[in-house]
């Protein structure tokens, strides 16, 4: 069994809510490779926390002696925590009419889509399994508007669980 064999994102999502799902979204989205790799999901669960109880985040990281901490950007997902304006899955669902109407238009011009296009599939790509569930009808509504191309990567690579919710959006199987 591998780390990765373990759903601790799922696990994260379950117990500690929308503060997981932002910090999350910070882990995905706003550091690079080598953050991640000082970022383990033991750190996330420590930076969500610590978060709750007002504390700084610096404190979450891997402490590295003499005053130095994982060399890791906490300022996005400090922006994050406080609001800052961001586009995840929830985003995508709260304003479903506008990203329909976008990735129409990005559908219009090419046949490989668009800025709007590549957003919409870096979010799907990178949602968890029960944030695609929890967003069903949206993620069916929008994935059906992408790129052939793109559409084809979700079953790439993806466990039985993930190619049964795809297969089933795909197909229109299971709609609620």
């Amino acid at each position: 069994m591998e780390p990765e064999d373990i759903p601790a994102n799922e696990w994260l999502l379950a117990r500690y809510g929308t503060d997981a799902e932002t910090v999350l979204e910070w882990w995905k989205h706003d550091i690079d490779d080598d953050g991640r790799a000082w970022i383990t999901k033991r750190t996330l669960e420590r930076l969500i926390k610590l978060h709750r109880r007002g504390l700084p985040l610096e404190m979450g990281t891997v402490y590295l002696g003499d005053g130095e901490y994982a060399p890791v950007p906490l300022t996005a997902l400090i922006d994050r925590l406080r609001g800052r304006p961001v586009t995840g899955l929830r985003e995508l669902a709260r304003d479903a009419d506008a990203w329909e109407a976008r990735l129409r238009r990005a559908a219009e011009r090419s046949d490989e889509g668009g800025d709007d296009s590549d957003v919409v599939h870096q979010i799907l790509a990178n949602a968890e399994l029960s944030q695609l569930k929890k967003h069903k009808a949206v993620v069916a509504r929008l994935v059906r508007l992408l790129p052939p191309k793109l559409r084809a990567t979700y079953l790439v690579g993806a466990s039985e669980r993930q190619q049964r919710f795809w297969t089933e959006v795909f197909t229109g199987a299971g709609r609620d």
